[in-house]
């Protein structure tokens, strides 16, 4: 069974929204920019979700792990899913950081520039 995250939904619900953008008239440059940002972000997304899915299988092991006659497994496989923790938290940062210092910015460039030719 698979649930979706709400970081995983705000992800999809701001890919969805970034198609129809990108689908509206051109604005040249502007548009160049965010199917270049779109790439990356893409990239970055796909870093966060590989991380996520690794710590997901690393606590279901953890699951599996008897902590009374395998103490040593049980602290080992509990580091390591504390250290992909950190992983996710900051691959997801990174996701937010980049949409929030370039897609932001170029969203702004395309809505002022729409707003002028209107």
């Amino acid at each position: 069974m698979t649930t979706t995250s709400h970081y995983q939904t705000k992800y999809s619900d701001f890919t969805k929204r970034l198609t129809e953008v990108k689908q509206a008239p051109p604005s040249g440059t502007v548009i160049t920019a965010l199917d270049s940002q779109s790439v990356t972000l893409e990239q970055k997304y796909q870093v966060y979700q590989k991380s996520m899915d690794q710590l997901n299988l690393t606590l279901g092991d953890l699951k599996s792990v008897d902590c009374i006659n395998e103490p040593d497994g049980f602290k080992a496989t509990l580091d390591d899913a504390r250290a992909q923790l950190k992983a996710v938290q900051a691959n997801r940062q990174d996701v937010s950081k980049f949409v929030q210092e370039s897609m932001v910015a170029t969203l702004k460039t395309l809505k002022v520039s729409s707003g002028e030719k209107q």
